[in-house]
């Protein structure tokens, strides 16, 4: 049951009603179809496509200064490792687009390289795929609005064809769907997955069970869920 709200939520527009690559709004974010349809959204998804604009300004936000996160990195490295030089920076990019080159560092390179990746190339990294999978989801959903039957998404799911560069992608067709730590019946569940519940699928082995990844909450999880509950969206990859 909706929650009762006594005062009705406004429109975010701030008039600025011109709309990017992707098609969000670049005054207020939101989609073409949260737009079109504002007026015959109840509160609850009001506030929801609210929610959703600012996390796009978020990550909107974050892409601005992407390109110069990784100088950022090595400066913090420097600061926080007096060991960390110039030749260990000209080192590690090498090694991060040629992983082979590691082979040729000293084992005291060795050991500030794994200092490196732990302290602060990982959690950069996470934050990218966390980043990428957001912005891949919201556009698979935009598709999928108000839609809440396996019949009619998987109509869906046959007809469109996203321009989406990395990653294979599906929707959740059954309710409650079981989110598994493993690839069995009895697993422990992570948690239950809404019907048109967008997720990546990281491993495909060819049986009844997909190694997937899903989000709640900005937090990804991976587990697993039985193939027969989802659908497979189509990509191009350009």
């Amino acid at each position: 049951m909706e929650q009762l709200n006594f005062f009705s939520i406004p429109s975010p527009c701030i008039g600025v009603c011109q709309s990017d690559e992707k098609g969000y709004c670049i005054g207020c974010l939101r989609s073409r179809n949260e737009r079109f349809n504002w007026i015959s959204l109840s509160d609850g998804q009001k506030s929801e496509v609210i929610k959703l604009a600012l996390q796009r300004k978020r990550r909107r936000q974050f892409s601005l200064f992407k390109a110069n996160e990784f100088q950022e990195l090595y400066e913090k490295a420097s600061k926080e490792n007096s060991l960390f030089d110039a030749e260990s920076e000209d080192s590690f990019s090498s090694i991060i687009q040629n992983p082979d080159l590691i082979d040729k560092l000293s084992p005291e390179k060795l050991d500030l390289f794994w200092w490196f990746l732990n302290t602060l190339f990982f959690p950069f990294l996470i934050s990218c795929i966390a980043t990428t999978f957001m912005e891949n989801r919201e556009l698979i959903a935009s598709y999928f609005v108000n839609v809440y039957e396996t019949e009619e998404i998987k109509d869906i799911a046959s007809k469109v064809i996203l321009d989406i560069k990395v990653g294979d992608w599906a929707i959740v067709t059954a309710k409650n769907l079981n989110f598994r730590e493993g690839p069995t019946l009895t697993a422990p569940i992570i948690r239950q997955l809404e019907i048109g519940e967008t997720i990546e699928v990281i491993d495909d082995m060819g049986n009844d069970w997909l190694y997937v990844r899903s989000m709640k909450d900005d937090v990804l999880y991976s587990g697993w869920v039985f193939r027969r509950y989802v659908v497979f969206i189509k990509v191009a990859r350009i």
